[in-house]
């Protein structure tokens, strides 16, 4: 295991994302980035609700982004700004799975994570109360 949060849950696949996004994941401390991304999210009145009470970014094909990267002893905290939403979370491993516990509201999610040459993608496996 490394020190890596994205790496310990991918494994050699880490390696076959771009340059960026390693190094963007590859937190040894805290650190700030800045971009633009796309935001996606369910359309159903419960994920639509769940969005709202817990802050989360609204649906954007091209949004600013800014997040501050805190690295912990076994976590990391994630402080996002995406556009005008602001919403902060904890994530760490669960198994071969990341788990991201929103701050806000007492609602963790569990994520299958994949990576390929693009980047990575996070599909949600269990949503959980805390």
């Amino acid at each position: 295991m490394t020190g890596i949060l994205l790496r310990n849950i991918l494994g050699a696949p880490f390696d076959r994302m771009p340059e960026a996004v390693r190094r963007m994941h590859s937190i040894e401390k805290t650190q700030d980035v800045r971009g633009i991304s796309r935001v996606m999210g369910g359309t159903n009145v419960l994920s639509r609700l769940v969005r709202v009470i817990a802050a989360l970014p609204t649906p954007a094909h091209r949004a600013p982004i800014s997040i501050r990267f805190i690295k912990g002893h076994n976590d990391e905290e994630w402080d996002r700004r995406f556009g005008k939403s602001r919403f902060h979370t904890i994530m760490k491993q669960e198994g071969h799975y990341l788990a991201e516990h929103l701050v806000a509201f007492p609602v963790t999610f569990v994520y299958d994570v994949r990576a390929d040459r693009k980047g990575f993608s996070l599909g949600h496996r269990i949503v959980a109360s805390v």
